[in-house]
């Protein structure tokens, strides 16, 4: 009869095989160190035996991974170690921008903040290498995790980041759907206006792009909705801004002006304008048939009818309910 011998999981046995190697990493630096070890080892270059710690280092990330999550935290800063010598003494931004990441996956167990930390220090290797892809992945991923954390004023940032290494990259698509998250995230926060301007760039952006050219109408009609329900929150709501703003768009596509999403913008400033509560209610009805009718344009359209709803009711000395 065969038996076969499989991989041992002993925890403490790993635990102690990792130990053994970050051991082995530190003599092989500590001999590397010195003068006298470098004239001794005249016929290997340096980078050799800075090759064999990173080796035993990774070796020892690697071990502690295996032992779970009372190691994890060895781990990652065992990664973290090897990718510095990568980064330091090879000047290999590549490999170290790998290795970055596996500290980061690692630390990604325990604490996203920390792990965040290794992300950036991936991406700029990533940047240093002209590895722009793969800049935008970890950037991306950052802004997902503070987007998960609720911390949606750093998660703009990241995504607006991402959507830049994106563009660098040539990937539009990618850099597109990152700048539309970041404007989404805005929106959330209140921070109509700007959020507004980042739609209307999309919308420009789109507008070089014949594949893409059909997304500008909906991209117009939620910055021109945020825009509004931005100016409506004013002591003196001016419409204007709102009529530049589309009216922006004619010159970059003169096929907008005959869209349907034109005609609900133009019905939205008319209702505001008139307080026609029934008119904003039949345009409401039909939006879904323009665009989707996410929680975001929720808000905005229930912050506009409040104010159609205000302004009959001062109209009339009703008391608002």
């Amino acid at each position: 009869m065969v038996h076969c011998k499989v991989v041992g999981t002993d925890l403490i046995e790993w635990a102690e095989r990792a130990s053994q190697h970050l051991r082995i990493a530190d003599e092989i630096s500590k001999r590397t160190e010195g003068r006298s070890a470098r004239k001794q080892n005249a016929s290997l270059h340096p980078s050799f035996y800075t090759k064999q710690s990173i080796k035993h280092t990774i070796l020892a990330a690697e071990a502690f991974r295996i032992c779970g999550e009372y190691h994890w935290f060895d781990s990652a800063k065992a990664y973290g170690l090897a990718a510095s010598l990568y980064a330091e003494a090879l000047h290999d931004p590549k490999e170290a921008a790998n290795v970055f990441t596996e500290s980061a996956i690692v630390m990604e167990k325990i604490d996203s903040n920390f792990a965040n930390e290794y992300y950036r220090k991936a991406v700029s290797q990533h940047c240093d290498s002209a590895q722009y892809h793969s800049a935008a992945l970890m950037q991306e991923r950052m802004a997902s995790n503070f987007h998960k954390k609720g911390d949606y004023s750093v998660a703009i940032e990241e995504y607006q980041r991402a959507s830049k290494l994106y563009g660098a990259a040539k990937i539009t698509d990618d850099s597109d759907r990152t700048l539309e998250k970041a404007a989404y995230l805005l929106g959330t926060l209140g921070k109509c206006k700007e959020s507004a301007l980042s739609y209307q760039s999309l919308a420009v952006r789109n507008t070089h792009e014949n594949i893409k050219k059909f997304n500008a109408p909906n991209m117009m009609l939620k910055g021109a909705l945020l825009l509004l329900h931005h100016c409506l929150q004013s002591n003196q709501p001016n419409l204007d801004e709102v009529i530049e703003f589309v009216e922006h768009m004619y010159s970059l596509d003169c096929r907008f002006i005959e869209s349907p999403q034109h005609d609900f913008i133009v019905d939205m400033i008319q209702c505001v304008r008139f307080g026609e509560l029934d008119a904003f209610a039949d345009c409401v009805y039909s939006f879904n048939l323009l665009s989707e009718l996410d929680e975001l344009v929720l808000t905005v359209l229930d912050g506009i009818k409040e104010n159609i709803f205000t302004k009959i009711a001062d109209k009339e000395g009703m008391v608002p309910t």
